[in-house]
């Protein structure tokens, strides 16, 4: 080798050191920005959802709960990469009281997949806050009461789940995300599609949501990132305004509302009406060539919301065309409702969530369609590994349905220390369940419907179920000579209602079934905070007749917040 030979390579190597030096930069700058990334997720200061989470599932009587979504750290929701937002594991409805939708690890409402016996039969019930049930207790939605459905006629919840996949505000392009998920992770036997019941036709925050998920832009993927919302956080608490890289101005959740309420749509709808029915074939036939059968439900609707929304009867008719040109089993929920004579006002909770009535009504045809399929999917010889499993006791006995009393569940054979276990009381899973040193697992009850509620065991051995071993007392009202007296827990607040007439047959509402007929009010509510023994006492006014009806709201809620419940009425004749 030459002198002149070694002054040629000299460069190249340098050259080539310097190139080295450059992709270990950026390797390393690219490694760094994907660890702050994790951490600020890991620490729950994560992106906002790039799908609206609020005002697409709203509605007036709705306010209140969606705007507790605000922010992504502290509401239900959080935001997920493939589905916009999804439902936050350890969800409460606040520090002080649990909640009718709190959740636990398992980020799903009702009874979790998991653990359970290998072989356990799978129903899965996908869609959106109807299929999740807002409006309704646990143990009154849809997936809860199919499986009592099922029990009675002979599939017993010891070897079948049923389980919900609902979100609330979910177009069917975000239930088709959860469909694929399921697929893949849980394998269920059967699939129930309660879908495109408003949401679909629900005006676009920004742009169509298939364009947020399956075709982001530059902006949307900026704002999926966890570095650039807490850069606009910081801004913004700095009082400075960083630049929306996106170019399309969203409409906020009070616009959402107005020009959904007048049909106006600036910039379209969620999911175009022409759309809806080959994604539902879509979400059928990937359930088929899963091995995975399906059964659809036609949504219900009050007269009021199919005159002032007109997109929900399109979408209705592309869902019951979707499942007659797949040939799977229908269950039309309209009909239903319509058969079974009752007002719209006994039949909804509001502008589309039904009631517990019409959810057990149109839970009994569905179990109707699914329990053939059961056989088609679990033929003989499909047995799960379950042990024998059995409920001893269950201490204590009763509790308030507002829940947030802690359980002890006794189980026979005992429970492992290291023993993965889910407990279910009336649908809905324990929080924070721990299995004690004596084998015994514990709880915290969530709010859930008054009365006998069974108590459900699973664990990876077998699932033992326990008819009616809890009961959940209801806030009641009662007469107390010249007086009312509200009983619930101390430290909530009573708002007394007085009424000179009572209507002939009670409204669904989200906060229970109101009688009192608000146009005929005797004088202003009356509030109180319940005292020592977890009672109020009230004074009755000198008219007659008279009926009363009291709001209880839990200790820790707001006065206005959906977490509070009508008692039953009172009436005073004499």
């Amino acid at each position: 080798m030459t002198a002149d030979d070694g002054n040629e390579r000299s460069p190249r190597r340098s050259a080539a050191s310097r190139v080295r030096a450059l992709l270990l930069g950026c390797v390393l700058t690219a490694a760094s920005v994907v660890i702050v990334e994790l951490a600020l997720r890991a620490t729950g200061n994560g992106p906002e959802s790039p799908v609206a989470s609020r005002g697409a599932d709203a509605a007036p009587g709705l306010l209140q709960f969606e705007a507790r979504q605000r922010d992504p750290r502290d509401g239900m929701t959080t935001a997920h990469a493939g589905r916009g937002y999804a439902l936050r594991a350890s969800y409460r409805s606040s520090p002080e009281h649990t909640g009718s939708y709190a959740l636990g690890e398992y980020p799903w409402r009702g009874r979790p997949a998991e653990p359970a016996p290998q072989g356990i039969v799978r129903v899965a019930v996908f869609g959106d806050s109807c299929a999740f049930g807002i409006g309704v207790e646990t143990a009154e939605t849809l997936p809860a009461r199919l499986a009592l459905e099922l029990e009675a006629l002979g599939h017993d919840r010891s070897r079948v789940q049923v389980l919900n996949f609902g979100v609330p505000g979910y177009s069917t392009v975000q239930v088709a995300r959860v469909l694929d998920e399921v697929l893949l992770e849980i394998r269920p036997d059967v699939a129930v599609f309660y879908v495109a019941a408003a949401n679909d036709g629900a005006p676009a925050a920004s742009r169509s949501d298939a364009d947020l998920l399956e075709r982001p832009s530059v902006g949307d993927l900026a704002r999926r990132s966890a570095i650039v919302a807490t850069l606009r956080r910081l801004m913004r608490s700095g009082d400075e305004e960083l630049d929306d890289v996106d170019p399309v101005e969203p409409l906020d959740q009070v616009e959402l509302m107005r020009v959904w309420s007048a049909n106006e749509y600036p910039h379209g709808p969620r999911v175009a009406a022409d759309e809806v029915e080959p994604r539902v074939r879509a979400m059928i036939g990937r359930a088929r060539s899963a091995g995975c059968a399906s059964v659809v439900v036609v949504p219900a609707h009050p007269a009021a919301t199919e005159a002032e929304h007109a997109r929900v009867l399109p979408d209705r008719a592309s869902v019951r065309r979707a499942a007659e040109a797949e040939r799977v089993p229908l269950v039309d929920a309209d009909r239903v409702a319509a058969e079974s004579g009752l007002p719209d006002t006994a039949l909804f909770v509001d502008f589309v969530h039904p009631s517990p009535e019409l959810w057990t009504r149109v839970a009994h045809e569905v179990a109707a369609a699914v329990a053939p399929l059961l056989g088609v999917a679990s033929p003989e010889g499909r047995e799960t590994t379950s042990s024998p499993l059995r409920v001893v006791a269950v201490d204590p006995f009763s509790c308030s349905s507002f829940g947030d009393a802690r359980i002890v569940v006794e189980v026979d054979p005992p429970l492992r220390r290291d023993e993965p276990v889910a407990v279910v009381v009336g649908g809905a899973s324990l929080l924070d369940v721990r299995v004690e040193p004596n084998g015994r697992a514990s709880g915290i009850v969530p709010t859930n419907a008054s009365g006998p509620q069974d108590v459900l065991v699973q664990t990876a051995r077998g699932v033992a179920v326990a008819p009616g071993a809890l009961l959940l007392r209801p806030p009641t009202l009662d007469r107390d000579g010249e007086g009312l007296v509200v009983h619930s827990r101390e430290g909530d607040l009573a708002r007394l209602y007085l009424s000179s007439a009572i209507a002939r047959r009670p409204a669904s509402t989200l906060l229970g079934a109101a009688w009192i007929d608000p146009g005929r009010l005797v004088g202003p509510p009356l509030e109180r905070e319940l005292g020592g023994g977890g009672t109020a006492r009230f004074d009755l006014p000198d008219v007659r007749p008279l009926f009363a009806q009291a709001l209880v709201v839990p200790h820790g809620e707001d006065a206005d917040g959906l977490e509070a419940r009508l008692t039953a009425p009172v009436s005073i004749e004499e």
